[in-house]
């Protein structure tokens, strides 16, 4: 609905008031209709270098967070993590999301708490009980051989050919201008394609 009439002091005041804490919490945000219009009124222009210094000189300083809006971010991110966010799943969660909750929680496994390595290239959140609860104390950090070592104890892991043939032969390392047998030995003359 379209308003026709002029505003008072006060909804002026108000609206200018929104319009300046929509865009220092959210970012100024135009309608889809308003930023095509200023796509395609920008299209093909080209700017001087000097016309792009003076818009960069001018730009300056405009998206700096201070520090009391850093805290309205922060605490807006609080109040929307963990179960008070609207995808919070609880225990129903599948096996990435419990691993995104354990490094966001806990952060990265830095250490193995079985042979006590500080030196691994990876270490890895394994699970203990297997059930991926959201509970510290059913996850140990463990060095890739350590968990790999567990997991195939356990019957985590199944080798791919374990009991099978494979059906891959060895290969012959031939060097060049030798031959398995004189019949496959290059004669000119003698292999002609007919």
């Amino acid at each position: 609905m379209a308003f026709h009439g002029k505003h008072t002091e006060e909804a002026k005041r108000k609206i200018s008031e929104a319009r300046r804490l929509r865009k220092a919490t959210d970012g100024f945000l135009n309608s889809p209709e308003t930023r095509r219009k200023i796509s395609e009124a920008q299209k093909g222009k080209r700017r001087t270098p000097a016309h792009r210094k003076a818009i960069s000189e001018a730009n300056k300083g405009k998206h700096i967070i201070t520090p009391d809006h850093r805290k309205k971010l922060l605490a807006n991110a609080r109040y929307h993590s963990g179960s008070d966010h609207h995808s919070w799943r609880g225990d129903a969660v599948g096996y990435g999301g419990v691993h995104q909750w354990l490094y966001k929680t806990y952060g990265k496994a830095d250490r193995c708490d079985r042979c006590g390595t500080l030196e691994a290239k990876r270490y890895e959140w394994a699970n203990i009980s297997l059930e991926y609860k959201r509970d510290r104390t059913d996850w140990e950090m463990l060095c890739t051989s350590c968990h790999r070592k567990e997991g195939y104890a356990r019957g985590e892991y199944v080798t791919w050919n374990k009991g099978k043939k494979t059906g891959l032969v060895p290969r012959t390392a031939i060097k060049p201008g030798q031959h398995l047998s004189p019949a496959t030995e290059f004669k000119p003359g003698r292999n002609k394609v007919a």
